[in-house]
């Protein structure tokens, strides 16, 4: 959830200029190369899945195997007044914040007026799925002696 006000309409405008960051682990990266591949490629990857195909929600989140004990996990999102086009660009412009700004940290977020990329090697959303529904009940049996055709 993300609260915004201003004394100036900003409903619908891209705002990714103006950002906040937090950090939420102090732990630094020690092979930097090899996790800013790996967590540019989620990002990017995420990106995609927010802005196109047929759900379209402007919001994703996954993750990808780093190390045999790690995982970096993946969340980016737009706000709800945000346009296809905009989201994209704010998502892309916020990722590009991340080398600068989070200084290699295992987690970080970056939330500006339109968006927020967050990522961190420990889980940080409930991992859940879709229950299946269960299959429809079936018909009752006819009853004995009786018929099930109706005239007009």
């Amino acid at each position: 959830c993300q609260l915004s006000y201003s004394n100036t309409n900003f409903f619908g405008l891209l705002n990714s200029d103006d950002y906040g960051t937090w950090y939420w682990t102090n732990g630094k990266v020690t092979d930097t190369t090899a996790f800013n591949a790996k967590l540019g490629s989620l990002l990017k990857d995420l990106t995609s899945q927010s802005t196109t195909g047929p759900s379209r929600f402007m919001f994703a989140m996954g993750s990808i195997p780093y190390t045999d004990l790690q995982t970096i996990n993946g969340l980016v999102q737009c706000t709800g007044d945000t346009s296809l086009t905009d989201c994209k660009q704010c998502l892309n412009s916020t990722r590009s914040k991340i080398p600068t700004t989070c200084k290699d940290a295992h987690g970080c977020e970056i939330a500006t007026g339109s968006c927020r990329v967050r990522y961190d090697t420990e889980l940080f959303y409930a991992n859940t799925t879709t229950p299946t529904p269960s299959p429809p009940s079936p018909p009752p049996p006819p009853s004995n002696g009786s018929s099930n055709t109706m005239s007009g």
